[in-house]
């Protein structure tokens, strides 16, 4: 776990701010309201967690990049793809993460979700690669998967 992280949900959401080509100066301000005038990041903060993002492996900041429409062939992505990236970008306004698709299209292949819903759980799937990427210790993986399944069968 990052050393002198107090607020994981500011960093992992800075995480995706830096990974969208975000300087640290815009990082800090974007957070900045969602906080109480005490307790939001400083800028050496957010340079220390700059830091820890560019220390993982190459691939892993190419899996967090975002990606364009006119580009899922060339990331790798069949156009079946497209529609998770409109999904995505209708409910984030802004597009989404090689990650997500990942595992929007896997989800996906289960079959009969709702376009929110499907969106939801494929952040969620990404959330949690992302957390143990930092050695945050997610959710296992196991019970991510039975609370799918179980929403899924109502």
């Amino acid at each position: 776990m990052p050393r002198g992280l107090g607020n994981i949900l500011a960093f992992l959401e800075g995480y995706k701010l830096f990974s969208e080509g975000m300087s640290q100066r815009k990082i800090q301000e974007y957070l900045a309201p969602s906080y109480s005038s005490r307790s939001y990041p400083s800028m050496r903060t957010v340079g220390n967690w700059i830091t820890q993002y560019k220390a993982i492996a190459p691939h892993d900041q190419e899996e967090s990049g975002t990606v364009e429409w006119n580009r899922l062939e060339e990331m790798g992505f069949g156009w079946e793809v497209s529609r998770g990236l409109e999904t995505y970008y209708r409910r984030h306004q802004k597009l989404p993460t090689k990650r997500t698709l990942k595992w929007w299209y896997r989800l996906s292949q289960l079959g009969d979700w709702e376009d929110g819903e499907l969106a939801d759980w494929a952040t969620r799937y990404e959330e949690h690669e992302v957390r143990a990427l930092f050695g945050l210790e997610p959710e296992k993986l196991s019970e991510l998967d039975r609370k799918m399944l179980s929403q899924r069968s109502r």
